[in-house]
């Protein structure tokens, strides 16, 4: 069957095309008019659509900055996010802040609004930069972990808050960023919930300014300056060895060494730190330091 197309042409770029389909009749010259004005027609639609959705994700993003410095009460927030056509009335609200770096690609704030709405959640979202924040409204107590769920199947890094009331939303702000910290260490994709953080929660406060990377430099600096100029590195072995709690045998098993080999590492480490790592005290130290160490090596992390 015989077919006749157009572009839909926007600012110079194609997005697709509108096509006619005629058998084996010639479109007569009407026809080609119309199919053309029709085509001129789709593209101003969807440049229309395309410059409400900016205008829309300029709204949210305001009023998002509104909240976090303190302009608008967590009440204010959500009787203006109703203005904004995001019902988030009668529900309990959670915060999740994401990394745009996705494992899958980018994962900016629309398709985090896309992802979330799509799941059947009113949200408001906004850009920080280098990640999104969203509001979400919960439709029942136990949809957090479907929040949870959502994120998780889009293999992103990302922090989420308790679940709150309203007044408490600039809580919620704080705690999602802080789960958010630690969940960009350098590990595999995760969503980790503010509750979960234990001292994590601590050492994040600490990371945005200078007392932990004092501490963590107090502690580890002699084997930080040993691994970068050795091909031969140690922190690896104390992560383990900290990580089992001080158990040989289960240290050597993790690192796939004979505990002979572990035992002449363990003996470096010690005479590079100055400390016997058989002390539990100065085992929970070390921990600390490098549950420092990673927050300190995230991505834009505070120099």
């Amino acid at each position: 069957m015989d077919c006749t197309r157009r572009p839909v042409v926007l600012r110079g770029e194609r997005w697709g095309w509108l096509h006619v389909l005629h058998g084996r009749d010639v479109l007569a010259a009407p026809s080609l008019y119309a199919l053309e004005r029709t085509a001129a027609a789709v593209a101003i639609t969807l440049l229309g659509e395309r410059a409400s959705g900016a205008r829309a994700a300029q709204r949210q993003g305001a009023l998002v900055n509104r909240l976090m410095l303190g302009d608008l009460s967590g009440e204010d927030f959500v009787a203006k996010a109703l203005r904004l056509g995001r019902d988030l009335r009668g529900r309990t609200l959670v915060v999740t802040v994401v990394d745009r770096n996705g494992a899958d690609g980018p994962f900016g704030e629309q398709e985090l609004d896309a992802a979330l709405r799509g799941a059947g959640f009113p949200t408001v979202v906004a850009d920080l930069g280098d990640h999104a924040l969203a509001v979400v409204g919960l439709p029942a107590a136990a949809a957090e972990q479907r929040v949870v769920d959502v994120l998780s199947g889009h293999r992103v890094r990302a922090g989420l808050s308790r679940a709150v009331d309203p007044p408490l939303l600039h809580t919620a702000v704080r705690q999602a960023r802080s789960a958010s910290a630690a969940a960009g260490r350098g590990e595999a994709p995760r969503v980790r919930r503010f509750d979960d953080l234990g001292v994590l929660r601590l050492l994040t406060v600490l990371a945005e300014g200078p007392e932990l990377a004092g501490y963590v430099e107090d502690e580890l600096g002699p084997l930080l300056r040993h691994d970068a100029g050795s091909s031969n590195r140690l922190l690896p072995t104390l992560r383990a060895y900290l990580d089992c709690d001080g158990n040989k045998s289960r240290a050597a098993e993790a690192l796939y060494v004979q505990r002979r080999t572990l035992y002449y590492r363990l003996d470096r480490l010690s005479a590079l730190l100055g400390v016997s790592l058989d002390e539990p005290e100065v085992r929970q130290r070390l921990l600390l330091a490098v549950r420092g160490l990673d927050l300190l090596r995230r991505p834009n992390a505070p120099a």
